[in-house]
């Protein structure tokens, strides 16, 4: 099993935070999320009976104040890369079973190497970002747990 420091390795070092998830949890359980600019989210929250709100997607956090604060659920590229692949989401086009045209999100974590490899491959806007830095990093990373699960089972298995 992979600990915190075996995981140092996989942290950005980007100087600047950048927002991967912008969200609050209300105290009646309710998670906001924005996830662009503009994408205002309120919630009436059924516990300590006040608005909460959260604002600005991956640019800049905006939130209400609270006599009851909200639990911060913000994810950026300086927290663990553990919580970085939870958080990040990519967006990608895929027909259903009609043939209509859908854009779904995944998160970092749930994508395919064949996936991530493409997007790396074809999608130069990302060249030089946090975003190629991401996916650059999950493919390390699950090369490195790989490596280790057939090491933990090669010697395992000689007992």
């Amino acid at each position: 099993m992979l600990n915190e420091h075996d995981l140092k390795d996989f942290d950005s070092t980007e100087p600047q935070p950048i927002i991967l998830k912008n969200a609050i949890r209300t105290p009646d359980g309710t998670i906001l999320v924005s996830k662009h600019r503009h994408d205002y989210q309120s919630h009436y929250d059924a516990v300590s009976k006040e608005m909460y709100f959260v604002d600005g997607g991956n640019e800049y956090l905006r939130r209400s104040s609270n006599k009851v604060p909200a639990e911060d659920l913000t994810v950026t590229t300086t927290d663990p890369f553990i919580r970085q692949r939870e958080a990040f989401e990519w967006s990608s086009w895929t027909r259903d079973a009609a043939g209509k045209l859908q854009k779904v999100n995944r998160k970092l974590m749930d994508l395919t190497d064949q996936h991530i490899t493409a997007i790396l491959r074809t999608q130069a806007h990302i060249y030089g970002t946090f975003v190629q830095t991401l996916m650059e990093q999950e493919l390390k990373f699950r090369k490195a747990v790989k490596e280790l699960n057939d090491g933990f089972y090669k010697v395992n298995s000689e007992e």
